[in-house]
C-alpha cells in the first residue's frame, strides 16, 4: 500500500467536458456519472483514501456547480464511511477508530 510513504496529496482531474460520454454528460459532468451505483468521483476519492491520500483537490470546469454540489453532499454525509446516498464506501478503519465509533474507549 502507498500509505507507508507518509502524508500524501492528490488531484482528481474533473474538468473535462466528457464528449465521448455524450449524451450523458449533457446532464451531469463525467465524474458525477454513477458507475455501479456511485458517482465515479466518489469511487476515485474513496480509493485515494484507502491508498493513504490525506488531502485531495478537484479541478473543475464543465458544470462546476453540479460537481461542487456532489462534493458538498459527500462532505456533509452523516457517516463518513458511506456516500450521501447511503451506499457503503470502501474504507480502511483502524481498531482504535472502531472502538471510538462504538464508544468503547
Amino acid at each position: 500500500m502507498l500509505s507507508s510513504l507518509g502524508a500524501m496529496k492528490a488531484m482528481l482531474l474533473a474538468a473535462g467536458v466528457g464528449e465521448r460520454m455524450l449524451p450523458l454528460t449533457r446532464l451531469l459532468p463525467k465524474p458525477a456519472i454513477p458507475v455501479l451505483g456511485r458517482p465515479m468521483a466518489v469511487q476515485i476519492l474513496s480509493r485515494m483514501a484507502l491508498d493513504g491520500i490525506s488531502t485531495a483537490v478537484v479541478n473543475l470546469h464543465h458544470q462546476p456547480e453540479k460537481m461542487k454540489a456532489l462534493l458538498c453532499e459527500l462532505d456533509l454525509a452523516e457517516f463518513p464511511h458511506s456516500c450521501p446516498h447511503g451506499r457503503p464506501v470502501a474504507r480502511e478503519i483502524s481498531y482504535t477508530d472502531i472502538e471510538r465509533m462504538f464508544k468503547r474507549t
